[in-house]
């Protein structure tokens, strides 16, 4: 008897800050039950753990650099001290971080499991995918969130955060050719959660944070929310599945947390497991 041919499996990583560390324990649990992810396509903290996984990293080696490396003093180390150009984080210290998982001299001609990752264009106002050459540059790309990291010039384009306009890229999976996308979105519900000032928006930060940048974080989150709503009525993955990482998790300096939100990954797939065997013995 022929062998049954299971659907090509595509994974959407959504950004999200540290909140995006959940995708670790997603692939975890993935690569514990032998379930083969043929494609893969990330935005922002998506895009470091799609990289640097399709290239091959161990995802217990991913988990220890995460770990030892994202400290609460780790991460205020980052902010540039001089006054800031186009974001208060020194791009020679993103950039150094990023290489532990991505060297320099990776491409994506490279990786094991063929990858798309999101930016946008500050230029021409829309969404880019990367899927050719140097994946270090395209990744600092996706992840330069407006103000917080640099942009980074990929002449004509001056790229960004792929999260401004794509931050679930459903679509970039299914393009690679991914016949049955599963979606992971670790962003925050703002529809359900309390007030930002008690929870998203900084409440795990080690010093104050003016209302005003409170606001604006927060006025992010939410467009990007609905945004991200529109875009998947739009282009419909065969599963949607919202990480259950707790709502006081800060995106920016939620790092010291790491553990914490892996685990919330993992219990998401085991909890979906019988869903996604199902989509993939249809």
């Amino acid at each position: 008897m022929a062998r049954k041919k299971h659907p090509t499996l595509g994974l959407a990583l959504s950004g999200g800050g540290a909140r995006g560390l959940a995708h670790l324990g997603f692939l975890k649990v993935l690569e514990r039950e032998g379930i083969r992810v043929d494609y893969l396509s990330g935005t922002s903290m998506g895009s470091v753990i799609a990289t640097a996984y399709a290239r091959g990293m161990p995802l217990d080696e991913m988990e220890r650099e995460i770990v030892n490396n994202t400290t609460t003093r780790n991460m205020i180390r980052l902010v540039s001290i001089t006054p800031p150009t186009r974001g208060l984080v020194e791009a020679g210290k993103l950039r150094a971080i990023l290489s532990r998982f991505i060297p320099e001299t990776t491409r994506f001609e490279d990786l094991r499991i063929p990858t798309a990752i999101c930016a946008t264009d500050l230029i021409r106002s829309q969404p880019v995918t990367l899927n050719q050459g140097l994946v270090l540059p395209a990744v600092m790309a996706s992840c330069a969130v407006p103000g917080i990291f640099p942009s980074v010039e990929m002449p004509p384009m001056r790229l960004v955060d792929g999260g401004v306009l794509n931050n679930l890229p459903v679509d970039l999976a299914q393009e690679l050719g991914a016949q049955c996308v599963i979606a992971i979105d670790v962003q925050a519900d703002t529809e359900d959660s309390a007030p930002h000032e008690e929870h998203f928006v900084g409440g795990n930060l080690p010093f104050h944070m003016p209302g005003a940048l409170r606001d604006i974080v927060w006025s992010s989150t939410m467009m990007i929310a609905r945004i991200t709503q529109m875009q998947l009525e739009r282009t419909r993955p065969a599963l949607y599945l919202r990480a259950p990482v707790p709502v006081d998790v800060s995106m920016f300096l939620g790092f010291q947390r790491a553990r914490e939100i892996i685990a919330a990954g993992e219990v998401l797939a085991e909890n979906a497991l019988p869903r996604i065997r199902a989509l993939l013995d249809k």
